[in-house]
């Protein structure tokens, strides 16, 4: 009788366990970031698919499956995945089925708003400060290391980054077209 009920309580605990998995969808174009994320489409008062990847990895938990769509539009976000709620188990693990969607880090500065900060050097202040890298014609441009606390000396299409500050400088004779004149 011992064994039945031991056996009885592990398929339990295994149908317990697998009973709170789910799928947890995402798309940029239809989702949205107050939703759940329990349907692949938008359906109802609040339910679809959650709009990034960051958004479902943080009502995420082990043996959840996040089900990203492809629609044809990168994921413009950077995500983090870590910890013991990420982990899952060997049992349980937190799968993220990508579907063939590009996830891409990068964010464009042409709209930002920049300030002329002297000797064709300009600068903006990004709404998100993480990791930064300048890109000029889709290659990384040179950055500059400035001393602590001074604004950077740039050459030409150098760039630096300070107290939360992305300073550029433009070509010779360039000062003109980069302020819109």
């Amino acid at each position: 009788m011992g064994l039945h009920f031991r056996l009885a309580a592990v398929i339990w605990l295994v149908t317990a366990a697998s009973a709170q998995a789910r799928d947890i969808y995402v798309n940029n174009r239809l989702g949205d970031d107050r939703r759940g994320g329990v349907l692949p489409l938008p359906a109802g008062e609040g339910g679809g698919p959650c709009r990034s990847i960051a958004k479902a990895l943080r009502i995420a938990g082990p043996g959840d499956r996040i089900v990203v769509a492809n629609t044809g539009e990168p994921y413009r976000e950077s995500i983090t995945v870590q910890g013991p709620r990420h982990s899952g188990t060997d049992s349980f693990p937190l799968v993220i089925v990508g579907n063939g969607a590009t996830l891409d880090g990068t964010t464009s500065l042409a709209e930002a708003v920049w300030e002329y900060a002297g000797n064709q050097t300009f600068r903006t202040r990004p709404i998100r400060k993480s990791f930064q890298m300048l890109f000029l014609d889709d290659r990384p441009a040179v950055r500059k290391l400035p001393a602590d606390g001074q604004v950077p000396q740039l050459a030409p299409r150098e760039w630096s980054s300070t107290d939360g500050w992305i300073y550029f400088r433009v070509d010779e004779g360039k000062l003109r077209t980069a302020i819109g004149g």
